[in-house]
């Protein structure tokens, strides 16, 4: 168990980034341990549950990592076991293709790491483990392009900035380097960079950049939400994002290095004690900040760290209204649209141009829960329909609304 333990954390380690100190006055406060109390249809008047359809190639692997919307369609990264494919489905959940190239050959990849849509091309982006490799939205292979040098092989997250331009995360491998980049669309060469102030900045969330149309912002390791939205290294402090003073002792007092068993058991101690909290996704539109997080629940006392047969989490999400100045957490939340409380298992995984967010219910729905959903009120009939005829192997839910 304490191998699995540790394989588990490390992965968690590679995909994320750890919160640094940084002298900034946050002009807003997000509060993450909020209370208060609200109806998820007082929130979002506008909503949609999507049943995406179930076949063999269609199916969902371990996780859904990102969705990306781009005329009427979802494109969503698809972890199987080791490796990715990308599904995409209309916009009512009829399944459409695969994009799935793996292989040796002049249009395949060994590796897919994260894709993202060029809305100003109409091209499905690919990274791959050599460059980038360009689609058209319905998969067709157009051309690829190589990384200059292996300093350009970092990129962790790349999504569209301005007409000429290309934002992204990138992995803080080497001293010096930027956490934010920015990307000649032509050439896909760093023209600007924000740069990072330590070698060591694991626990930055796997979505951390998004834009409300007008601003683009940036979720950082050490839970400031900045507006990058200039294109010549500037970064603007908009929000800090506060976990409470449990997580900011365990942050101060821990090292910034992760780098063996010992560490990593450590940062499993505190999950399991709630001294800590993994930032997944960063999300926004034009009037909220969508920050989630997973809080990790042992079967057994947390004493018994490396007897316990697993450990399970949940995902949280916490709404900041940015009209109102107020923070909702899911986990008081009247999840009245499903007729269910506590969407503990909503995984934030996109947004959209015209401001909807995108969820998956990554939980198993059993015939009761699936006939209370069926009786929502919220629900149009062909949709409480295809719920209904949902079973124990049929993909999650997905949930857009704004």
């Amino acid at each position: 168990m304490k191998q699995i333990l540790y394989v588990f954390i490390c992965s968690i380690l590679f995909i994320a980034c750890w919160h640094q100190k940084e002298s900034v006055v946050a002009i807003e406060h997000i509060d993450m341990r909020t209370t208060e109390k609200i109806r998820f249809t007082d929130m979002f008047k506008d909503f949609r549950v999507i049943v995406p359809e179930t076949s063999d190639n269609s199916l969902f692997g371990l996780e859904i990592q990102r969705i990306e919307h781009c005329k009427d369609r979802l494109y969503l990264l698809n972890r199987i076991g080791a490796r990715k494919n990308i599904l995409c489905f209309d916009s009512v959940g009829k399944f459409l293709f695969v994009i799935d190239r793996l292989g040796g050959g002049p249009e395949e990849y060994t590796y897919l790491e994260d894709f993202f849509i060029d809305t100003q091309n109409d091209n499905i982006v690919l990274k791959i483990e050599s460059g980038w490799m360009f689609l058209d939205l319905n998969g067709k292979y157009l051309y690829s392009k190589k990384y200059a040098s292996d300093e350009d092989n970092f990129p962790r997250y790349i999504c569209e900035f301005n007409d000429s331009l290309y934002v992204g995360y990138q992995e803080c491998m080497r001293v010096g380097n930027p956490d934010v980049i920015f990307l000649d669309r032509t050439t896909m060469q760093i023209k600007y960079g924000i740069k990072s102030d330590s070698l060591y900045a694991e626990f930055t969330p796997s979505l951390p950049i998004d834009g409300d149309g007008n601003t683009i912002f940036f979720y950082s390791r050490n839970d400031i939400i900045y507006d990058i939205s200039s294109d010549i290294s500037k970064k603007l402090p908009v929000c800090v994002v506060d976990m409470g003073e449990k997580y900011r002792k365990f942050k101060n007092s821990e090292p910034k290095e992760v780098s063996g068993e010992s560490e990593s058991s450590k940062i499993v101690q505190a999950l399991i004690e709630h001294k800590f909290n993994i930032i997944r996704s960063f999300l926004c539109n034009k009037q909220y900040f969508a920050v989630s997080y997973i809080e990790f629940y042992p079967e057994v006392h947390p004493s018994d760290i490396y007897k316990q047969n697993g450990l399970d989490f949940f995902n949280y999400n916490v709404f900041y209204d940015r009209h109102t100045k107020k923070s909702y957490n899911t986990k008081y939340m009247n999840f009245d649209i499903l007729n269910s409380f506590n969407p503990q298992k909503m995984s934030m995984l996109g947004s959209s141009d015209d401001g909807y967010f995108y969820a998956v219910i990554n939980e198993y729905l059993d015939r009761e829960q699936l006939s209370a959903i069926a009786k929502s009120p919220y629900l149009k009939k062909e949709i409480k329909q295809a719920i209904l005829s949902m079973d124990e192997l049929s993909n999650p839910l997905i949930l857009m609304f704004k």
